[in-house]
């Protein structure tokens, strides 16, 4: 989907490029150039914001997949449970002042 939204973007940079050309050569006035201008980067300007912003989704739901299969694979590789008998639990506010939850005591 990025790949396809980043040659749209090009085809349409050039055919803003092809806007300004082509605006700037028939003008008779000031407005008409900034007309054409503004034409022009509109048509350059919004499929770029649209495919960076397909880009950043894009990357971040990569993020998330990437950080959800490391932190099953430290769950995984936890083998706590085998040696105490309950789920090892991690001390929540290091550094923050607040205490780390304790463990249930064992008979």
């Amino acid at each position: 989907m990025v790949q396809f939204c980043y040659v749209v973007t090009l085809i349409s940079t050039c055919f803003g490029l092809l806007v300004l050309i082509f605006g700037f050569s028939g003008a008779q006035s000031a407005p008409q150039e900034a007309a054409a201008a503004a034409l022009a980067i509109a048509l350059a300007v919004i499929p770029y914001v649209f495919s960076r912003c397909v880009q950043i989704n894009s990357d971040r739901a990569r993020s998330i997949k990437d950080a959800a299969a490391l932190l099953e694979a430290v769950r995984s590789s936890r083998s706590d449970t085998a040696l105490t008998g309950t789920p090892w639990v991690a001390p929540v506010g290091i550094g923050s002042g607040s205490p780390a939850p304790q463990r249930p005591p064992t008979d």
